[in-house]
């Protein structure tokens, strides 16, 4: 890369929302660059690199579902990048525990389990 490149699109932050944007941007041939701080195979400080849409409750039924199609999307995407590639991208699925409090907390739970 020198300073007379172009790109198609600038995508700021290297998240798992950015680089998934690249990733899909380049695939379809744009020219993207993503810029990000240098924390090197480090998560996020708030998720610590766990996805777990479906014990993630919201009362908006569209970002539920969303949530619920990108939880489904993710084992996609890992076997994806790992073919025809070296590279362990460390996913790994394992299952989970949720408890609930009362009643009322069964059935919000129970559909986590849709």
């Amino acid at each position: 890369m020198d300073s007379t490149d172009v790109f198609d699109f600038c995508i700021i932050g290297g998240g798992i929302v950015g680089a998934s944007i690249a990733y899909h941007l380049t695939k379809k041939g744009k020219k993207v660059i993503l810029i990000d701080r240098k924390d090197k195979g480090r998560a996020t400080s708030a998720g610590a690199g766990i996805i777990s849409p479906p014990t993630t409750y919201t009362d908006n039924e569209i970002l539920y579902k969303l949530q619920l199609e990108a939880g489904k999307y993710y084992p996609i995407l890992n076997n994806e990048l790992s073919l025809g590639h070296d590279l362990d991208t460390s996913f790994r699925s394992h299952q989970k525990i949720v408890l609930s409090i009362d009643e009322d907390e069964v059935s919000e739970i129970g559909r986590a389990h849709v």
